[in-house]
């Protein structure tokens, strides 16, 4: 659920600004899952009156050759800063 709530955080915004063609691939993190996921994340939509095109949702393995890999890694180490930093609160409003 901490999981799917972090990622509703992140995509909420993304599919305001992204064209209807675009979609969202999420790395398997939770193999069997994705559905529960996508349904936290409709949940969590639902609660803040969004509509979240889940059908453009997808999970696949992403891989360490990936710009999202770089860019994580690259965060993790300090070389780049967070560019969001989800918090407790940000949390407790969702679950």
């Amino acid at each position: 659920m901490v999981f799917a709530a972090c990622l509703f955080i992140l995509l909420r915004n993304c599919f305001e600004v992204c064209s209807p063609d675009e979609s969202v691939t999420v790395d398997t993190e939770y193999t069997g899952h994705e559905a529960t996921i996508k349904g936290v994340l409709a949940r969590c939509a639902q609660k803040e009156r969004l509509t979240l095109p889940l059908g453009r949702v997808f999970f696949a393995r992403i891989g360490k050759r990936s710009n999202a890999h770089s860019l994580a890694w690259q965060t993790q180490r300090g070389e780049r800063a967070a560019e969001r930093i989800i918090t407790f609160r940000d949390l407790a409003a969702l679950l």
